[in-house]
C-alpha cells in the first residue's frame, strides 16, 4: 500500500521523483521511493523534514 501511495504522490524534494509528504505527531516526513548501490533491493525512504537524520525505510 505504501509504494502505490508514493507513486500516486506528487513530486518530491527532488522535483522528477514520486514522492508523497506525511504528518505524524505534528512532524513532518517526506518519502521517495529509493535505490543504492549499498541496499540494492527497491525500498521507500521517508525523512522527518525537520531532523533528516531520522529516517525509516519501507520495503514490500
Amino acid at each position: 500500500m505504501a509504494k502505490e501511495a508514493v507513486e500516486g504522490g506528487a513530486p518530491g524534494p527532488s522535483g522528477g521523483m514520486s514522492g508523497l509528504t506525511v504528518q505524524v505527531d505534528g512532524q513532518t516526513w517526506s518519502c521517495q521511493d529509493r535505490q543504492s548501490d549499498e541496499d540494492v533491493n527497491p525500498h521507500t525512504l521517508c525523512a522527518n523534514t525537520s531532523r533528516e537524520s531520522e529516517q525509516v525505510r519501507l520495503y514490500s
